[in-house]
């Protein structure tokens, strides 16, 4: 909740534990988008290969990839450091970590 606050992100956290939902793997996550009311479901890169694509058709939810490309900031020592923690972003660039994340949005892709 630290980083939300600090990035000023509002979207609203749901605990698994809070619906009723049962299944396992890609069952599960069917579940928990019709209990949310989601008709899209976005995969981010190599997971798509653990996930049952026709079983999201047979629901009526559109599966989508993203591919995201991680900012480069300035960090306070040496050559750039990618893939670190947003707390690395955070503690390198404070209040404009939220500007620098904001420019770079995921590139929505088909399946």
């Amino acid at each position: 909740r630290y980083l939300m606050n600090f990035l000023q992100i509002e979207t609203r956290l749901v605990l698994l534990s809070e619906l009723d939902v049962k299944g396992r793997g890609t069952q599960l996550l069917i579940e928990i988008c019709k209990a949310m009311g989601a008709s899209t479901f976005l995969v981010q890169g190599q997971a798509q290969k653990f996930l049952d694509a026709k079983l999201f058709q047979e629901d009526g939810i559109e599966l989508r990839s993203f591919r995201y490309i991680p900012p480069i900031y300035p960090q306070l020592w040496g050559d750039f450091l990618a893939n670190l923690s947003t707390f690395d972003l955070i503690f390198n660039c404070g209040p404009m970590a939220r500007d620098i994340l904001m420019r770079h949005q995921p590139t929505i892709l088909g399946f």
